[in-house]
């Protein structure tokens, strides 16, 4: 699904760099109407699109396996670096 947020910072940065939604800053009732307005009046192809974007950002980028692995590669190089001292 699409995604309508209103925030500021990093979250809408993410929305925005995934292409999965739309984004008003925290705190505008006005721009977070627009925001939903411009949704309603997409085509549907069009919001299915941006939907199947957000998701596949999450798989790319937030996936708990994916995630698991890359702690455990950090925590090795630590404790590999950490043995040569």
């Amino acid at each position: 699904r699409p995604i309508i947020a209103s925030l500021n910072g990093e979250g809408a940065r993410l929305v925005r760099e995934s292409v999965s939604g739309l984004s008003a800053p925290a705190e505008d009732p006005g721009a977070l109407a627009k925001a939903i307005l411009t949704l309603y009046r997409m085509p549907e192809q069009e919001r299915r699109q941006i939907g199947e974007n957000g998701l596949a950002y999450y798989r790319a980028h937030f996936d708990h396996d994916m995630l698991i692995d890359e702690l455990i590669s950090h925590l090795e190089a630590c404790s590999t670096k950490k043995g040569k001292l």
